[in-house]
């Protein structure tokens, strides 16, 4: 199914993205590149989801699953992914300034050149993350485990 058509379906709302999510697990949407800034995407099933560069600065994805999801070269800026489930997640390249992570599973992420400059990472569970090459400066990283 091409971007475009996956973009449709999400505009047409969460039952409905859900609905067919739901009929056909195997199907893993593309949404790379697309502009999904500051939506509530809370409740959306998005596990499997190819978000790579795709815009999701200011986006609430807080309490996600977000498994298998690929956010390569994604912007994440500001957004708010408290208490997601990130593990294994590849976040390469992507931007996470400023971003709400508190209590976030990133264990064994790819975090590898991503720019977390002012992130909150408190309380987040970081075990076997990559962080090679990541900016952390001015990042809160108190009680990371």
């Amino acid at each position: 199914m091409a971007i475009q058509r996956w973009l449709e379906l999400l505009k047409q709302g969460k039952d409905v993205w859900n609905s067919l999510r739901q009929r056909h697990p195997e199907l893993n949407p593309k949404l790379s590149g697309v502009n999904l800034s500051k939506l509530d995407l809370r409740e959306v099933i998005l596990q499997g989801t190819d978000f790579s560069g795709a815009d999701l600065s200011g986006a609430n994805l807080s309490g996600m699953d977000l498994n298998g999801a690929n956010f390569s070269e994604a912007n994440l800026s500001g957004a708010n992914l408290s208490g997601a489930n990130l593990s294994g997640v590849n976040l390469r390249g992507a931007d996470l300034r400023g971003a709400n992570l508190r209590g976030a599973d990133l264990c064994a992420a790819n975090l590898t050149s991503a720019n977390l400059r002012g992130a909150d990472f408190n309380t987040a569970y970081l075990l076997d993350a990559n962080l090679k090459g990541a900016d952390l400066r001015d990042t809160d990283i108190r009680l990371v485990i």
